[in-house]
């Protein structure tokens, strides 16, 4: 089989994305041109590198502004086809947040966010849209000396809440704070898990258990009491962060008051390191750490028992939290490789376009889509509907001891 029959082959699953069938020709012939395109993929780029630059984009516009689809529809036929790579129990997805750069000042999406390739002591600030990604981590060294793959499976638009300006009435400064609490990072997380455990179910894994592995921006009180069914969370977490053990003969506490942080734990000489094997840097690895089970974080995850996972020798300290229709919990050196994978799959590839095959037309369609409850009142000037820039922006997530991971 070819590398363009295979192409083809993958995307026949969107037959059922599109309600017409003209239109899955369409949009398998602007995800190639996608892959193709030299410089910006913007779609009047896509339509030159297909051949159809004298021909009428008003089709290929259409297909963005007046087609009905779901974008997020469009990685199901991966997530299908990744799942036949993932045959233990677990089920690895990392997670991350990233920004697309923009120019047009028109944008109603876009805001000025903080470069995260800057370095710390100078931090830069670019314009662009926010986006969270989710990739399944394909454990490949199971068969060979591979590192993980991640394929991507989930790309949505997590935009920020736009502040009002100084002109503005007690109203929309009202408006603007109940809207900071509601489509926030931490709560489009929360349902972007959600929806991630419906298409595994869909997908045909209900038996199997969801591992999200994030950083340390999902690590807070809103995620951590929303965590769905049949899901385990692994994030990293502060190393000063105040940790304690259920309260026993203290009367009618419920925290002990005794408390503990991560650091002091990875100090402390009385709890054993174990070892573990991870397949990191092409190689398999040796890896220290230490775990303590029944874990309670009383501002973070309040009575939700955690399991803290200090990491030494070149990983850091983890915890974690489990679903509540879980009955029978993973060991912790199995959900210690769902993070390492993510810290190594989280590096820019060679050629990302290649990896991003369906987060080229999730998110071209995203720009057409209408408005978000928090940008509908907002007004902009009408410009022509140019595609986005593909373009990766990430954290990689290291790997240094004193770093701290709750799972939860």
């Amino acid at each position: 089989m070819t590398l363009l029959e295979a192409f083809l082959a993958l995307t026949q699953g969107w037959r059922e994305v599109f309600t017409q069938r003209r239109l899955l020709p369409r949009a398998q012939l602007q995800a190639l041109g996608a892959l193709l395109v030299l410089g910006r993929a913007t779609l009047s780029r896509i339509l030159w590198t297909n051949g159809r630059e004298q021909h009428s984009w008003s089709a290929d516009y259409f297909l963005h502004s007046r087609a009905q689809w779901e974008p997020q529809a469009l990685f199901a036929p991966l997530l299908k086809e990744g799942l036949t790579w993932c045959r233990g129990r677990l089920v690895g997805v990392a997670v991350d947040d990233t920004r697309v750069r923009k120019t047009g000042r028109c944008i109603v999406q876009a805001a000025y966010h903080r470069d995260p390739m800057s370095p710390p002591f100078h931090p830069n600030l670019i314009l662009g849209v926010r986006y969270l990604q989710g990739s399944l981590l394909l454990p490949l060294h199971s068969g060979g000396e591979f590192s993980a793959r991640a394929i991507p499976i989930r790309f949505e638009e997590v935009s920020t809440v736009k502040k009002p300006g100084k002109r503005a009435d007690a109203a929309a400064w009202e408006q603007y704070r109940q809207d900071r609490k509601r489509f926030n990072l931490s709560k489009r997380f929360v349902l972007s898990m959600a929806a991630t455990r419906t298409a595994l179910d869909e997908a045909g894994a209900e038996r199997k258990i969801l591992v999200i592995a994030g950083d340390g921006s999902f690590c807070n009180r809103t995620v951590l009491a929303a965590i769905p069914p049949r899901t385990e969370l692994i994030t990293r977490t502060r190393k000063d962060a105040k940790l304690c053990f259920a309260a026993v003969d203290e009367g009618r506490r419920v925290y002990s008051a005794h408390k503990f942080t991560p650091e002091q734990v990875r100090q402390d000489d009385q709890i054993p390191w174990q070892t573990t094997k991870v397949f990191y840097g092409s190689r398999r690895r040796s890896v220290r750490y230490k775990e303590l089970s029944q874990v309670l974080w009383q501002t973070g995850a309040r009575t939700r028992a955690l399991r803290l996972f200090v990491i030494g020798r070149r990983p850091g300290p983890i915890a974690q939290s489990h679903g509540r229709a879980q009955t029978t919990r993973p060991g912790g050196r199995r959900l210690l490789r769902p993070h390492a994978r993510r810290a190594q799959s989280l590096r820019p590839p060679a050629r990302p376009r290649l990896r991003r095959l369906a987060q080229v037309a999730a998110q071209r369609q995203t720009s057409f889509l209408p408005r978000p409850p928090h940008l509908a009142a907002q007004r902009s000037h009408r410009t022509p509907p140019i595609a986005p820039t593909i373009r990766y922006s990430a954290h990689c997530c290291s790997l240094d001891p004193g770093r701290c991971c709750l799972n939860m």
